[in-house]
């Protein structure tokens, strides 16, 4: 009996440690934790699956936060991509180092607040609820979404705070939609500061739809306790379709990129961005650009802004140096350009509004096709040293084809074509105009008109002025007129006729 005690002691002789049940038992239970960890890293090998091995709930009936927030846990710390199956989530979830794929943008839904940090890669799930924003942990880099549905928020479907700073995040063939209450598809608020900013965001091939206000805001707001040393640039727009906000008001602007001045007051601080091949359906502004710098919009469709199709608003002589080339603009409104340097160049504008230039500076305009049909095709109010070349300008009926205002200053025509079914086709009430080998149609009637020169009374007739042109004007009780002079079918009389001015 005595050695049989001493041997249970002693592990039955073997010299081994004593082992209680109870010490047994807990080994027992790590092993086959260790061997669940096994099972699944061997069953899965590819995917962490937050129903079948987290036992989430699919049906949306309950709360699945802690479950998703396990997986994404296990996945993060061996390296695995996580599954999003069929189904609705309720969670608020953070991803960040991590992959993660759903079934579909329309059946795999986190129904919740989701954010996102650095290095992170969303593929086929759709995120977001009513007061539940996506929106991005502070220093997000290196991030990516692919074919991803959000909705719901608040002010924003996706929001970018204005406490933080995101760079390089990419959203392709995303669906930003249905955020309601007065909110936003998209808001970016840049506070200009190295710890504060926003940079190479790109929207590419997103459809935006069911925004209350604004379908995309980019916002550069100065805080009044920190300098503004830089601002937003390079938030990118390629291929993407804007379909129109929901409201009405004068608050829903389709696409809206805004901007401060820089501290120092040298320039505004932000834009050198780019709207590409979008499609920009509706809005009160169908697209506002309001002080940004040096932006490329180029190759879109603008159409159906319900006060302005493009309201390009800067002072007159502040730096600008914006491109807006090879774009369709139809509707009912005005194109506005303001700012100095700018580029206009390709531009089709189909609309009963105008082409305006109020106030603007040094732009080279050049290349357009300008029709109006209820209004003058080009108004230049308050523009100096602009120059027009090349282009197509069509004015409506009983309207002017270009009037330019008596602040317009130095501004420059060679070469360009101006339609006209009725009336004049310019009024000149500025100073130093340059018209010059500009080509004009009235009533049918084409002409060239190369340096106009103005008269008090016309000269007789003769071979000498044969198709000379000549501004008559009139005295007081009898209209201006414009005259060229023409040889008859007699082949030797010769009359001035007038050209409907």
């Amino acid at each position: 009996m005595v050695n049989r005690i001493k041997e249970n002691m002693i592990g039955n002789g073997q010299g081994l440690p004593f082992v209680t049940q109870d010490k047994l038992d807990a080994t027992n239970a790590n092993v086959n934790a260790a061997n669940d960890k096994i099972g699944i890293l061997q069953k899965k090998q590819k995917w962490i699956d937050i129903v079948e091995d987290y036992a989430a709930d699919p049906t949306g009936s309950q709360d699945s936060t802690q479950k998703i927030a396990n997986a994404v846990s296990f996945a993060q710390n061996n390296n695995l991509p996580l599954k999003i199956p069929s189904g609705v989530f309720l969670a608020d979830v953070t991803f960040e180092n991590i992959k993660v794929k759903g079934e579909g943008q329309e059946r795999s839904h986190i129904k919740g607040k989701v954010t996102i940090g650095s290095n992170v890669s969303i593929d086929n799930v759709k995120m977001g609820d009513t007061g539940k924003v996506f929106t991005f942990k502070n220093n997000t880099d290196n991030s990516n979404l692919d074919k991803c549905y959000i909705t719901g928020g608040d002010s924003g479907a996706i929001i970018y705070l204005n406490d933080s700073k995101v760079t390089n995040v990419t959203f392709f063939r995303c669906k930003i939609a249905g955020n309601v209450s007065g909110g936003n598809g998209v808001k970016i608020v840049d506070k200009g500061t190295n710890e504060k900013h926003y940079e190479n965001i790109i929207f590419d091939r997103c459809l935006f739809e069911k925004n209350d206000r604004m379908n995309f805001e980019c916002i550069q707001r100065e805080d009044p306790n920190v300098n503004v040393v830089l601002g937003y640039r390079n938030i990118n727009l390629i291929q993407c379709i804007f379909r129109p906000p929901t409201l009405s008001n004068t608050d829903s602007i389709n696409v809206s990129y805004d901007s401060h001045l820089l501290t120092d007051g040298t320039k505004r601080s932000s834009g050198y961005s780019k709207i590409i091949d979008c499609q920009i359906d509706g809005g009160n502004y169908a697209l506002e650009v309001a002080g940004a710098i040096e932006m490329i919009i180029k190759d879109n469709e603008i159409k159906n802004g319900t006060t302005f199709l493009l309201s390009f608003s800067q002072v007159a002589n502040e730096y600008c140096n914006s491109i807006i080339a090879n774009n369709k603009f139809i509707g009912a409104k005005d194109v506005v350009i303001q700012g100095s340097d700018n580029q206009v160049f390709g531009n089709t504008i189909n609309t009963s509004g105008r082409l305006r230039f109020n106030p603007a500076k040094s732009n080279l305009v050049v290349g357009n096709k300008v029709i109006c049909s209820g209004a003058t095709a080009v108004s230049l109010e308050g523009a100096s040293e602009m120059k027009f070349s090349g282009n197509h300008l069509y004015g409506g009926t009983s309207q002017t084809v270009l009037n330019i205002q008596a602040t317009s200053l130095n501004n420059s025509f060679i070469g360009n074509w101006l339609y006209n079914t009725n009336v004049a086709f310019d009024t000149r009430d500025s100073t130093t105009l340059i018209l010059a080998k500009n080509y004009y149609q009235t009533n049918g009637f084409y002409s060239l008109r190369d340096d106009v020169e103005s008269v008090t009374s016309l000269p007789a007739a003769a071979a000498k002025y044969r198709g000379k042109q000549l501004f008559l004007q009139a005295a007081t009780g009898v209209g201006d007129g414009l005259f060229i002079c023409r040889r008859l079918s007699d082949g030797s009389t010769y009359e001035w006729k007038q050209l409907d001015l």
